[in-house]
């Protein structure tokens, strides 16, 4: 739940700092996304696959060099923490909780290129 308001926030603060409609309207169309990606794998719970995918997009839009702390043990760049949630997803919950992850990656993933691009600090992805 701490990282789930932590990066609402911080992209609502950030990239999305004017834009709470855009912020809005976007994030209703990667919960509908969310939904569509994890309806083969069976998926019933959505929190978890959008907590991954708002994740993976403040992690993509982060300043370049930025680390995060995982539990105050490990210090790594904050590009990672996304794939460090779907590691740790894989070690405790098995495959099927990790594909959930992944399906919330791969949205985010969506969501950053097509609305921010490919290059970090740019603005205008392909959707734009």
């Amino acid at each position: 739940m701490l990282y789930y308001s932590r990066n609402s926030s911080q992209l609502e603060s950030g990239p999305y700092s004017r834009r709470s409609a855009d912020l809005a309207y976007q994030l209703l169309f990667a919960c509908g996304s969310i939904i569509a990606t994890t309806a083969p794998i069976k998926g019933m719970i959505f929190f978890h696959p959008l907590l991954v995918c708002l994740t993976y997009l403040s992690s993509s839009l982060a300043p370049l060099g930025a680390q995060t702390s995982l539990m105050g043990l490990i210090t790594f760049p904050v590009k990672y923490l996304p794939f460090t949630i779907i590691g740790m997803d894989l070690l405790m919950g098995g495959p099927a909780y990790a594909a959930q992850a992944v399906a919330g990656a791969v949205v985010g993933h969506f969501w950053w290129w097509g609305v921010w691009g490919t290059q970090p600090g740019a603005r205008g992805g392909v959707l734009q």
